[in-house]
């Protein structure tokens, strides 16, 4: 080393450092390179088995609707509920032939449907007018349901099969009180999961089936359920329903419906009027009338139709004719209304309906005129503008409607 120039020594210094640089770079790109194929070899295996499945699954949906448009199904195609309903209901005007193949399909598989896919098969057959079908399903179903080979953990699919059962096959409830209580028993499992809107269908499907009698304890339990959501997790739209609801059930019987029903009932819209749409508050209005109606013990609170004028008033630009005219006419309907002392409370309703005068019906003119009493100088700018009207369309108008106005 002493006999060596400082040049060489440089010079061998800096080939030992470039040297070093190339074998670090070296090992970078071996080990990009790995990553690479690594990475490759991933790609590789998500082609092979993830993109024939995904393809697989697209073809199946186009091959699905492919046989839902020809014009003769070869149901031994369809595998499964699912792809069952995907083919029958995508079909506009089915033929009898395919209602007939679609429902000995649905029958071989019946142990996989659960009560709402039923429900779904049932409605669509009978939409297709396939009666014969219809009758044959719905007794594949009761049979499966009494030895128990279909799923009877659906709550809300049995709610929705009674519904289809008293459009499609009122007939089977009414005779076969055995099959009614059974699925009202797999609905009232579980009910407290099931949406309330379902629920009050399904128990108006008894109504509609004349049979709701045969089966009050279960109707009365389930009433109970719903005002317990009445007082807890029930949203503005249920509330409506239920009281809807409410109104039906008193009108058929009044000992089913429980006192705390409507009790918590008015004390949820007294404490949230102010979250209900427009024309969720004129549909209250309209029940809380027709409860008055049918049931001489209860009255609207003083209270609550304070608080309802009051939000109708200030969302009336939202409601459409009908229900302004309906809300307007329930108002003052109301036992209590006179003792709001208010006779200006209603005038900006008033005359929202009074500006679209001609698009009232003769009936809706005299219910109109009806309420003007209620609300003085309301009338005194409406009297001339129905009575123009009524100039014009005197020829829609009856001799009694003319008299009355």
């Amino acid at each position: 080393e002493s006999d060596l120039t400082p040049a060489v020594t440089s010079k061998i210094s800096s080939t030992i450092l470039a040297t070093s640089r190339c074998v670090v770079e070296f090992e970078l790109l071996q080990k990009k390179r790995k990553q690479a194929g690594l990475l490759q070899l991933s790609f590789m295996l998500r082609l092979r088995y993830v993109v024939p499945l995904l393809v697989s699954n697209l073809r199946r949906g186009s091959f699905i609707r492919g046989v839902a448009n020809q014009e003769s199904i070869d149901v031994t195609t369809l595998r499964d509920p699912p792809e069952i309903l995907e083919c029958f209901t995508g079909l506009d005007r089915p033929a009898p032939s395919t209602c007939s193949s679609i429902t000995l399909r649905a029958l071989a598989l019946l142990p996989a449907f659960t009560l709402g896919q039923c429900a779904t098969l049932l409605l669509a057959l009978h939409k297709a007018g396939a009666e014969t079908e219809v009758r044959d399903l719905a007794e594949g179903v009761a049979e499966s349901l009494f030895h128990a080979e279909l799923s009877t953990d659906d709550s809300e699919g049995a709610w929705r099969y009674l519904e289809a059962l008293s459009f499609s096959l009122p007939e089977s409830l009414k005779e076969d009180e055995s099959l009614t209580h059974m699925i009202l028993g797999c609905a009232c499992e579980g009910a407290e999961d099931a949406p309330v809107a379902t629920i009050c269908q399904g128990l108006i499907s008894l109504l509609r089936a004349g049979v709701l009698s045969r089966h009050v304890p279960l109707v009365v339990e389930q009433l109970n359920l719903l005002a317990d959501r009445l007082q807890g997790g029930a949203n503005p739209t249920e509330v409506c329903r239920l009281l809807a609801f409410a109104v039906k059930v008193q009108r058929l019987r009044q000992e089913l419906l429980p006192g705390r029903f409507l009790d918590n009932a008015m004390t949820y819209i007294t404490a949230r009027t102010q979250q209900f749409a427009a024309e969720q508050l004129a549909s209250i209005v309209v029940a809380l009338w027709r409860l008055e109606e049918v049931l001489p013990e209860f009255s609207a609170s003083v209270e609550i139709i304070d608080r309802l004028s009051a939000e109708i008033v200030w969302k009336y630009s939202q409601l459409r004719l009908t229900p302004a005219l309906n809300a307007i006419e329930g108002l003052t309907s109301l036992r209590h209304f006179p003792a709001l002392d208010d006779p200006q409370r209603l005038r900006p309703v008033i005359v929202h309906v009074a500006k679209r005068l001609h698009a009232l019906e003769p009936q809706q003119v005299l219910r109109l005129t009806r309420v003007l009493k209620w609300c003085p100088s309301a009338g005194a700018l409406c009297e001339p503008l129905i009575s123009v009207h009524v100039d014009c369309h005197r020829a829609e108008f009856t001799e009694d409607e003319l008299r009355e106005l």
